[in-house]
């Protein structure tokens, strides 16, 4: 390694000549006498390159060698692999549930890894990704050609920030395949036909009474299936009347404020005063410690004899938005508000999660007697 006096006995020749310090940091020294620091490194594409660091002494031994750790750290980031980038953005991901997030992993695995997989993060181009999404598309899955595109356009934003890769090329190509088309999931809008839903329900003696009592409390609050097996006794104010689901359970990844009716906070409570085993669950699975399954609310509609093309657990929330349309004449905002959706006024999308909390409580007052009234009436 060089040091001061070293330097300073360092006399130019007739031609340029580089005297290492260490681990690829040069100096050099032009025949007009000057000395500049220069890094030697290998570039993404694997040919040799010398960048400058800055003339000594104005740029001291200390400095060079600083600046040579920083530019390697970067470079080392710059020479990741998509393979690399990828594991390394999953385990910064959080999932509702294990089964989820080895989906994700598998989605990743089976359309993305096999063709960017060995590539360098920085090399990849929107040429390197269309033809995967092509693939797809021409399979006719749509839906799994949008999930593949957006997957990717995380892990490059991921490598973006992290210094691996300067763009997103996955983001190019967003308009380059068909959109799927939304789907509704089945639910049953009929004033009549649901409330023969719920009374099924209520009758339903055959059921496990956990499952049972899922499913009386979901036309009251209309959560996601998840959001509902998810809930925990810390999530409920019952003084209050408040549901209050963080931003880890929520689709929207917001924290979440369900108004409780009368009878909804009974069911709840009916659920922890009935719970067998030690769980902050309110509703546990069969297993412990372990969240009731995804399909537990819909084989126990096929139970009742409501079909997936009728009505199934995310029908709840069609229909309440129908009927809370058609038959109270609610706002559209509150509705929206109440199903959780994001709001496409972003600085009303800021808002405190309380935002409306008071016309929201009447709002669900009313649904809840709504629905106590079907229940009870012949």
């Amino acid at each position: 390694m060089l040091n001061n006096t070293q330097i300073k006995r360092l006399k130019p020749k007739e031609k340029r000549y580089r005297v290492l310090d260490y681990d690829g940091l040069y100096l050099e020294i032009k025949p007009s006498g000057g000395k500049f620091w220069r890094l030697r490194f290998i570039k993404a594409d694997g040919k040799p390159t010398m960048k400058s660091l800055g003339e000594y002494p104005g740029v001291s031994i200390e400095q060079a060698r600083t600046e040579r750790d920083d530019q390697k750290r970067a470079h080392d980031y710059e020479s990741t692999t998509f393979k690399e980038a990828a594991k390394a953005w999953y385990l910064t991901q959080t999932y509702t549930s294990e089964k989820n997030k080895k989906q994700v992993w598998n989605m990743i695995d089976r359309y993305l890894i096999p063709s960017l997989g060995d590539l360098k993060m920085s090399m990849i181009k929107a040429g390197d990704i269309l033809p995967i999404l092509k693939g797809i598309e021409k399979r006719g899955k749509l839906e799994q050609c949008k999930r593949v595109r957006t997957k990717a356009s995380q892990i490059f934003r991921y490598g973006i920030a992290n210094l691996m890769c300067e763009y997103d090329p996955a983001y190019l190509v967003r308009d380059a395949t068909e959109k799927p088309k939304p789907k509704s999931r089945a639910g049953i809008t009929d004033k009549k036909q649901f409330k023969g839903l719920l009374v099924a329900i209520d009758q339903a003696d055959t059921l496990n009474l956990v499952t049972k009592i899922a499913l009386q409390l979901s036309p009251y609050v209309f959560l996601r299936s998840v959001e509902l097996r998810s809930i925990t006794d810390e999530m409920i104010d019952f003084k209050s009347g408040l549901l209050t689901l963080p931003a880890i359970n929520m689709k929207k990844k917001r924290d979440h404020v369900v108004p409780l009716h009368p009878t909804a906070a009974a069911l709840l409570k009916q659920a922890i005063g009935v719970r067998t085993e030690e769980s902050n669950l309110v509703f546990p699975g069969f297993r412990k410690g372990r969240l009731l399954s995804e399909n537990t609310f819909n084989q126990a509609l096929r139970v009742l004899g409501y079909d997936g093309d009728t009505h199934v657990h995310h029908g709840f929330r069609t229909s309440f938005s129908t009927l809370a349309r058609e038959v109270h004449r609610f706002e559209n905002d509150l509705i929206e508000r109440q199903l959780a959706h994001v709001q496409k006024d972003s600085t009303r999308a800021a808002y405190d999660r309380s935002y409306r909390l008071e016309d929201r409580s009447s709002m669900m007052l009313q649904w809840g007697d709504y629905l106590d009234r079907l229940r009870k009436t012949k």
